[in-house]
């Protein structure tokens, strides 16, 4: 398996994630104009409350990455009693020092961690609004102006050095203090002083207090932050006097920041007094799970996955149109890889964000051939999430871009989903999904299946439909030759669960935990002729209703339903794609599995 560390230096990756924060992050400045077109005029308190949850969701992808991906972590040092009693309770000025790239990152982390990363604002050019994504985001959430009229706490950011420091810019910036007789400061710019004090009078009697930031690092370290509360009443009201606060405030962050490079801490050599490193979270899964955002994560789970996949039918048009024409095996190969980019996009949801787990049962002689074969999966279609676990199963064996299923005819005209097509032809493994009860088990279908066995002297199933042979048995012929074996799917969940299975379970955060046992069947096994077939199935189903009979009465698949026990199979979150992209050289060429080109 290809290591996570490769599969994050490739440009897919890169490119996937910038694609998934551009069209959303667009997606989301549409919802902003419309928050500042119709609903601001009328209920500013309400847009105000709203941009909250539009800003969060914008800004929260990249804290994700940093966090998740990235895998960025940050130490924090404050005051317990600040940190306690108001930091994230507070409207705040910040104060940080601009010597890094990624100043803006570690800021946005401590603001998620606390809670107002939707109500952080800066202050910033005028023509950053003409920015897409971030820049409009900014300025329809009124980020170009001071407002501390927000409903919850807001945290306003002024980088006073005004430009980020460089070696040829801190020379300039020693010599203007030489030439003006003021400190000359060894890890900053010198501070301009007109846009914190022009900042004063609008600000006092809203804002209570300044957060004086530190930020620095250490070769091969993670950042190190330090934040003080200053409270507001403690800078002079006079412009010239607040100045020269202001002046010796980076006198202090600059010793600051010289005695952590110098030693390691902050506070050995600074002259000031030491408070403990405090630990946060990641805040965004906890976030959105919460009972009463629930309804925000959805929202935002929904709007990725529809934009994404319109944005992935449009690519499966165009290879449609310009690709399948000339090369219909280079069109079904890099169709994979769009049928996976959308698939994966929901068993990130049940594994990330519900953190749902599959148990599965697999014959290790069956194993072998998984992820190696075109493959006809007969599943029991009790649960309204069956589909979502057979994509998670999928992707962990490397098959997730290929798993298709039988629909009806007018699933085709459903967008996103439905523009897809059944075939047997793609360059890669295949498996190809029936539900050969036809509908989803509930309590009168099953009444009125029974009633239909009894009438025609059919075996009875007790947690199965009778299943309908017609689909089977017409795809038969075509499968022969080209598929070489049936893999029988019995999906059960434990009855006394926490979570019921649902697909609003999933999006509500609530884990589930899916049972698998998996046969694999030779299709030489299946009798020829179409009413052998059909009994061959009926026989089946009567098989498959013992195991998940057997699973609910003992808690096992095996105990009572006379089937070999097989060990219960650990896998670990595939990153399919991302490891189809390394191995791109290792796809088949030519003939498999009977495939034709």
């Amino acid at each position: 398996m290809v290591s996570l560390e490769k599969l994050k230096q490739l440009r897919l990756i890169h490119l996937c994630i910038a694609l998934t924060f551009f069209t959303s992050g667009l997606c989301i400045n549409f919802i902003q104009l419309l928050m500042h077109v119709f609903i601001k005029p009328i209920n500013k308190r309400l847009f105000r409350q709203l941009m909250y949850y539009a800003c969060y969701s914008m800004y929260s992808q990249i804290i994700f990455f940093a966090e998740w991906y990235a895998g960025s972590t940050m130490t924090v040092y404050m005051d317990k009693h600040d940190f306690e009693n108001h930091a994230g309770k507070e409207h705040v000025l910040l104060l940080m020092n601009h010597k890094y790239e990624i100043d803006w990152l570690n800021g946005w982390m401590i603001c998620d961690k606390l809670g107002v990363l939707g109500n952080c604002k800066a202050y910033a050019k005028k023509a950053i609004r003409y920015l897409p994504i971030i820049g409009w985001s900014w300025w329809l959430a009124e980020f170009l102006k001071v407002v501390f009229s927000y409903p919850s706490s807001t945290w306003l950011l002024l980088n006073a050095e005004g430009t980020r420091f460089t070696p040829a810019k801190h020379e300039a910036s020693v010599k203007f203090a030489q030439e003006r007789g003021m400190p000359v400061l060894k890890h900053h710019l010198i501070p301009r002083s007109k846009g914190f004090t022009a900042s004063l009078a609008p600000i006092r009697g809203l804002c209570p207090a300044i957060y004086d930031i530190n930020l620095a690092y250490r070769p091969t370290d993670k950042p190190h932050l330090l934040m003080r509360r200053i409270p507001l009443e403690q800078v002079p009201e006079d412009e010239k006097e607040a100045a020269a606060w202001l002046q010796n405030l980076f006198v202090e962050k600059d010793k600051i920041i010289d005695s952590f490079l110098e030693t390691g801490s902050f506070f050995k050599t600074s002259g000031i007094k030491e408070v403990p490193s405090i630990v946060t979270k990641p805040r965004l899964c906890s976030l959105l799970r919460m009972s009463h955002l629930r309804g925000l994560g959805r929202l935002l789970i929904a709007v990725t996955f529809f934009t994404a996949g319109f944005i992935i039918n449009i690519g499966q048009l165009l290879l449609i149109i310009f690709v399948r024409p000339f090369d219909k095996r280079l069109s079904r190969s890099l169709m994979y890889y769009l049928h996976y980019s959308f698939y994966c996009i929901l068993v990130c949801v049940a594994e990330w964000y519900a953190g749902s787990k599959l148990r599965v049962y697999i014959d290790p002689e069956d194993e072998k051939f998984f992820g190696k074969e075109h493959a006809f999966m007969l599943m029991n279609h009790t649960y309204e999430i069956d589909w979502l676990t057979i994509w998670m199963i999928t992707d962990k064996l490397g098959v997730l871009g290929g798993t298709k299923a039988f629909a009806k005819k007018m699933l085709r005209y459903i967008p996103v989903l439905g523009w897809l097509k059944e075939v047997y032809s793609y360059p890669d493994p295949v498996w190809l999904l029936l539900n050969a009860e036809g509908t989803r088990f509930t309590k009168a279908k099953h009444e009125l299946s029974v009633k239909f066995a009894q009438e025609r002297g059919l075996p009875i199933l007790k947690h199965h439909l009778i299943p309908r042979t017609k689909g089977f048995t017409t795809s038969l012929p075509t499968m022969r030759g080209v598929c070489p074996a049936i893999y029988d799917i019995n999906l059960a969940f434990k009855r006394n669960a926490e979570t019921r299975p649902t697909t609003l379970s999933q999006l509500n955060g609530e884990p589930v935990e899916p049972y698998m046992f998996i046969r694999r069947v030779p299709l030489d096994k299946v009798p020829e002729g179409e009413k052998e077939a059909a009994a061959w199935m009926q026989n089946f189903f009567v098989e498959k209703d013992k195991i998940i009979d057997s699973f609910h009465e003992t808690g096992s698949f095996f105990k009572a339903s006379g089937e070999k026990e097989v060990p219960e199979k650990i896998f670990k979150p595939l990153y399919g794609l991302m490891e189809y992209a390394v191995n791109a050289s290792k796809i088949s060429k030519g003939s498999a599995y009977g495939v034709k080109k």
